[in-house]
């Protein structure tokens, strides 16, 4: 339980996230149980990873060509041939 509450989601967000993953089991699983928080860990962990990676996705779509160079000169991604010299 100590690991679940060091993830990047808050009280607010954990109870919903709990039920659903409850839900979820038992649909696929109608007489089994749940019997470790590992599994809810492990759960969470992959759901806020593709939450995170949907937000990015959305975020670069937005980007335009010129902001993205900005980017990732800042980045030190791309170098410029004076910065070389």
């Amino acid at each position: 339980m100590d690991r679940i509450c060091n993830l990047t989601v808050t009280t607010e967000q954990l109870e919903p996230l709990l039920v659903e993953i409850l839900d979820e089991y038992q649909s696929k699983n109608p007489n089994g149980k749940i019997s470790s928080v590992w599994y809810c860990e492990k759960v969470i962990g992959t759901k806020l990873e593709a939450e995170k990676n949907t937000k990015q996705k959305r975020k670069s779509k937005k980007e335009s060509m010129s902001n993205r160079i900005e980017r990732l000169i800042e980045e030190g991604k791309i170098l410029l041939e004076e910065e070389n010299q």
